[in-house]
């Protein structure tokens, strides 16, 4: 399976901002798990797909609370678990929603860029809290045709992720960035059984599945002018 990553800066177009604030020392990561709202369905060929994600949060998790702004106030990683990160809490640091799309399927024919559909991120949801054992729906991808009508056909994606990120500076003053994954990734077996699709109306052939891989971070961005503002490759 092979990765792709890209740099913070190329993100900026799909990110999020993070507001700097503090994380209690007692806190612990909400868990849950992921599923995809509409997993099947037919589409048009020149239809926006759009998928849409459910979190549910474990009946035994802490709340999980994000502001307005996009920043994680409750049910983040604790402060000995930033710490443990290496970013220094005595300095701004910053606690957010992120995620990834593991780039298989007839979706994407050759990684994450080409095929008959363009792909972006939504933006990470914001302003709500979670209890244990309830649920939110969210607006994750957007399919796109490209270059005009899409072919027909079958047309699929296995895995992706939402994701709990903290960053900040170690003791250096070198950036960090830390991902947390309390709620798992949809299909990460990559079965047809529990993925993502559509049948595109005009055949019912199978799109060719490429042999490849690949993971994309996003839906984060950074705030706060006491960060200093450093390209990273995030793997």
């Amino acid at each position: 399976m092979s990765l792709k990553s890209l740099t913070l800066g190329a993100l900026a177009g799909a990110a999020m901002l993070f507001a700097a604030g503090a994380v209690s020392a007692q806190s612990s990561l909400a868990t849950g798990r992921l599923s995809f709202v509409q997993p099947n369905g037919t589409a048009g060929p020149n239809d926006v797909i759009h998928v849409y994600l459910r979190l549910t949060l474990d009946e035994s998790s802490v709340a999980l609370s994000v502001d307005e702004f996009g920043a994680v106030t409750s049910g983040g990683p604790s402060l000995s678990e930033i710490a443990d990160a290496g970013i220094d809490v005595n300095q701004s640091y910053g606690v957010g929603i992120g995620g990834y799309v593991g780039c298989g399927g007839s979706f994407f024919p050759t990684g994450c860029s080409g095929g008959e559909y363009a792909f972006d991120f939504n933006p990470a949801p914001v302003n709500f809290t979670l209890n244990g054992g309830e649920s939110l729906d969210f607006l994750w991808l957007t399919f796109t045709p490209s270059g005009g009508p899409a072919a027909p056909g079958i047309y699929n994606f296995y895995e992706t992720a939402i994701t709990l990120d903290a960053y900040g500076q170690d003791a250096n003053g070198d950036f960090v960035f830390r991902t947390f994954s309390p709620f798992g990734a949809t299909c990460t077996h990559g079965d047809n059984s529990c993925d993502f699709s559509r049948t595109v109306a005009g055949g019912g052939g199978v799109v060719p599945e490429p042999a490849t891989w690949a993971l994309m971070i996003g839906g984060f961005g950074l705030a706060g002018s006491a960060l200093r503002r450093r390209r990273a490759v995030l793997a």
